[in-house]
């Protein structure tokens, strides 16, 4: 089985499959989209973004408050 690695927070984690899209990537890891940005292969896409196993995942949670 092809196992796919993604970064969570700059933490490396491994899936067992690619996700479809962003959105049910951040679902199945329990990251909001609105607390989250998804970056593809090294640039900023919008949560929908289709994926496949050849692409360099990262999800980065940002920090709010004032």
């Amino acid at each position: 089985m092809h196992m796919v690695r993604i970064l969570l927070d700059n933490k490396p984690r491994t899936l067992r499959k690619m996700p479809p899209d962003g959105r049910e990537l951040m679902r199945q890891l329990g990251v909001s989209a609105q607390e989250a940005v998804l970056k593809v292969d090294g640039r900023v896409r919008p949560e929908g973004t289709v994926l496949g196993p050849k692409n360099k995942v990262e999800i980065i949670r940002v920090v709010f408050g004032g």
